[in-house]
């Protein structure tokens, strides 16, 4: 399962399932995470330019996202947490987000490394950071949002296992130690690193933290935002 899992939680009233409770993590296969992108237009060449930017202009600087998509909770959890009003520009699709912003419609857009990568290389969008603690193997040398002198977003599309709520420990085990051992292969790893992905490999336990805490993070972002999914 994807990264969204965390999401419905947050921004759908009312759910068929209990996202915490009936659910079994086995293991954290690989988080991708995303780059903090604008418009060549706009005047900045690092986070920190952009949030000094943003606070001289509140209301001025506008962003890409739709309702309760990834691209929104990101922006509206960078707000928070850099204490900036830039506006959202809502889009109903994702690839509609990506053209918002590559058409100047709107400046800013935080979306994963697979999707930035080849309008950063093309010189269609300006990349200024990419939203993790660790290197991707995609973009070594980029720099990271901590890195540049602000406490910004640690936000990534993540990508792991889990099974229903009571599966037996030792089928729980099982998987874990064979997933993880295929997630350590210079193969799987390479594959991952094409797509701008980081290779994980977690025990249950950690990943049921790391789950935990994601809901908790995109909680947060939307009660500050009043986001719900489309």
């Amino acid at each position: 399962m994807a990264s969204g899992l965390s999401l419905p939680p947050c921004s759908v009233a009312e759910l068929a399932y209990d996202t915490l409770k009936d659910f079994a993590p086995v293991t954290l296969l690989a988080k991708t995470p995303s780059i903090f992108a604008v418009h060549p237009s706009l005047p900045v060449k690092s986070v920190k330019e952009l949030i000094a930017l943003a606070r001289a202009r509140p209301g001025q600087i506008n962003y890409a996202g739709g309702a309760g998509s990834t691209n929104h909770l990101d922006a509206e959890y960078f707000k928070s947490l850099a204490k900036v009003d830039i506006v959202q520009v809502p889009y109903q699709r994702h690839r509609r987000s990506l053209i918002g912003v590559l058409s100047g419609e709107a400046s800013i857009i935080i979306a994963p490394t697979l999707v930035v990568l080849p309008h950063m290389r093309s010189g269609r969008l300006k990349a200024l950071a990419v939203t993790s603690l660790q290197r991707s193997a995609a973009i070594p040398k980029f720099p990271r949002s901590t890195n540049q002198g602000c406490q910004v977003s640690k936000t990534a599309q993540w990508y792991g296992i889990l099974l229903p709520a009571g599966a037996p420990e030792p089928v729980v085990t099982r998987l874990n130690v064979e997933s993880v051992r295929i997630v350590q292969t210079p193969e799987f790893a390479a594959r991952l690193a094409r797509e701008g992905s980081i290779p994980q490999g977690t025990s249950p336990q950690e990943f049921a933290i790391y789950f935990r805490n994601e809901i908790a993070k995109w909680q947060k972002a939307i009660r500050m935002s009043g986001a719900r999914a489309e």
